[in-house]
């Protein structure tokens, strides 16, 4: 698995049952239970009566987990040579590093192994890493998919609400442009004279929109557990795509009241 030894030793062949049992742990572990110590040397065991000290002889990297890859397990690894007869031991999971390409194609090989070793072995569930880690996080991919898509549906709703309230508004102001523009005004004048209509609502909007998204945060993370601080990035990154979807749906509205022709906007008052 490439998890790299930080610190102690690995397994070895004298790590056999009838031996001292012993353990490796991971970096995360390590930090909580010694903290500022070297937890080589140190010892841990199940909390069950008549459970054995386990000696920990090394300390490992941190793995993380796919359904959380933010927070690194508290992992501990031991010698399956010393708890082979344990339950654990009943279902055995082998992880098999093949040649690049395709990973499967060392499955034959795997199988021979073990049949050498015991031919009643029935080996199943055989997958590729990366299938076995795209299942495994597949809830999480779901739940971000219908996120995504209501969030696309919001933002949908929002552009078309933007596009009528302009639309509106540069209806009501049908006359007023016919005059500008029969007094002389020109197309690329008015443009940015209905546009800024809309600007001014969306800077509003906006804004009140940060200082509410970063309250309620501040109030779930006061509440809930697992709420972590304000991501900036990711919140100035969700203003920028709703400031663009509200021009874009500002647009069309201005172009078709610089396209006017004012005769027909004056007729109309």
């Amino acid at each position: 698995m490439r998890v790299p030894l930080l610190r102690g030793r690995p397994f070895d062949d004298q790590d056999r049952d009838g031996r001292v049992p012993v353990a490796v742990v991971s970096a995360a572990m390590a930090a909580r239970f010694w903290p500022d110590q070297d937890a080589v040397g140190k010892r841990i065991r199940i909390a069950r009566s008549g459970t054995p000290w386990i000696t920990i002889v090394g300390v490992a990297g941190n793995v993380d987990d796919s359904h959380d890859p933010g927070v690194p397990l508290e992992t501990w690894y031991l010698p399956f040579a010393q708890h082979a007869g344990s339950p654990a031991a009943a279902h055995v999971y082998l992880m098999v590093r093949g040649r690049p390409g395709d990973p499967l194609a060392a499955v034959p090989e795997v199988k021979q192994a073990m049949w050498r070793v015991d031919k009643t072995l029935a080996p199943y569930g055989i997958t590729a890493m990366d299938a076995y880690r795209s299942a495994s996080i597949a809830r999480e991919r779901l739940g971000a998919a219908f996120m995504l898509s209501l969030s696309a549906f919001g933002l949908a709703l929002a552009a078309l609400g933007v596009y009528g309230v302009m639309a509106f508004s540069a209806a009501q102001r049908t006359a007023e442009i016919g005059i500008r523009m029969a007094l002389g005004g020109r197309p690329r004048d008015i443009l940015p004279l209905v546009l800024r209509r809309g600007l001014v609502l969306i800077t509003v909007g906006v804004g009140v929109g940060l200082v509410a998204a970063i309250a309620l945060n501040r109030v779930l993370a006061s509440v809930l557990t697992q709420v972590g601080s304000l991501n900036i990035p990711v919140l100035a990154s969700a203003a920028l795509l709703i400031v663009a979807a509200a021009v874009a749906a500002c647009v069309p509205p201005a172009v078709k009241a610089a396209r006017l022709d004012p005769l027909v906007a004056l007729r109309s008052e």
